[in-house]
């Protein structure tokens, strides 16, 4: 009998260490899942954490953006530069560097200290810049005029020149050369072989509500101007420039400038995907369409070197971030 119940005993004592086993072997599964869990939350939680620091930081940079537009307009230091609701609650000052003769900001963006401790900063400098244009006097496809006319249609610029530069040719470049005469001595007339067009970035620029996106934008001596296909525009009065202050006139959209009867305009013409009208017109400067160049009886171009030299140097305003100026700083 004794031995009988000493067997039941060891039998229940296995019973019992496996129930302990396997109380163990779950909760060693439920630690583990729980760890786990904690593992991914946690992962999670990085990840929006990192998202939202991303999302901060490209706010500030918008906000730099917009500030970089709105310093083409009014170039100075500011205590806060007004933004949009895409840069959320960042606020952007502008502070001189005092080395730079006021050609140069350092423009700050932040946000609150409970959304954000980081300040992200850089350096925008002014300058000026022009539209690309071809090395020329003129690009047509063809030029018109009146059959009686007398004058040539094409010279050199005596007043821009003098005399020292008499010696430098005007080149047109022509998609159909007119007939042989009616041109200066110093004009030369060869054949393209594509029409001309401005640049897409140009034209978006010159463009309804494209202006500051690329950080250039148009001084008050630029006119532009939109004319649908088909459509022709007249050219504003008091835009014909003068002696030493030229303009800069660009029309897109497919359109014709209508120039005529203006006597003398001192600057460069633009026509994208058009034409132009110049009779009783004399343009001191150069020009460029795609269409044609219908200078009527009297209209001529008096090609301008230093004009040309203005417009694709110095007649527009560009503000850029300066590289290796940006700064990240945490208050």
């Amino acid at each position: 009998m004794k031995t009988r119940r000493e067997s039941k005993t060891a039998g229940g004592g296995q019973g019992g260490s496996v129930v302990l086993f396997v109380l163990f072997v779950a909760l060693a599964v439920a630690v583990l899942v729980q760890a786990l869990s904690i593992v991914v939350v946690a992962s999670d939680r990085g990840k929006d954490a990192e998202q939202t620091g991303r999302d901060l930081l490209l706010q500030k940079q918008q906000a730099l953006l917009e500030a970089r537009q709105s310093l083409l307009v009014t170039w100075s230091p500011q205590d806060r530069i007004a933004g949009s609701e895409s840069s959320g609650s960042v606020s952007t000052t502008a502070a001189t560097i005092s080395a730079s003769g006021g050609w140069a900001l350092d423009v700050s963006a932040s946000q609150p200290d409970d959304v954000s401790p980081i300040v992200v900063s850089t350096w925008m400098e002014r300058g000026r810049d022009g539209v690309d244009l071809p090395s020329a006097a003129l690009v047509a496809d063809r030029v018109v005029y009146e059959a009686d006319r007398v004058l040539p249609w094409s010279d050199v610029d005596q007043y821009a020149f003098g005399t020292a530069g008499l010696e430098e040719a005007a080149v047109v470049w022509l998609r159909e050369a007119p007939p042989p005469g009616l041109v200066g001595e110093r004009v030369s007339v060869r054949t393209a072989a594509a029409p001309w067009a401005l640049d897409e970035t140009w034209r978006l620029l010159f463009g309804a509500g494209a202006a500051g996106e690329t950080g250039v934008a148009a001084t008050s001596s630029v006119t532009a101007l939109g004319a649908r296909d088909g459509q022709t525009v007249r050219l504003p009065g008091g835009c014909t420039g003068r002696p030493g202050a030229p303009v800069l006139i660009v029309v897109t959209g497919g359109g014709a400038l209508d120039a005529r009867g203006l006597g003398d305009l001192y600057g460069v013409v633009v026509v994208d995907h058009g034409g132009v009208l110049l009779d009783g017109t004399r343009v001191h400067g150069a020009l460029f369409v795609t269409g044609d160049a219908d200078l009527g009886r009297t209209g001529q171009l008096l090609f301008a070197r230093d004009t040309l030299r203005w417009a694709t140097d110095r007649s527009l305003i560009r503000v850029r971030l300066v590289p290796g100026t940006r700064r990240e700083i945490i208050r």
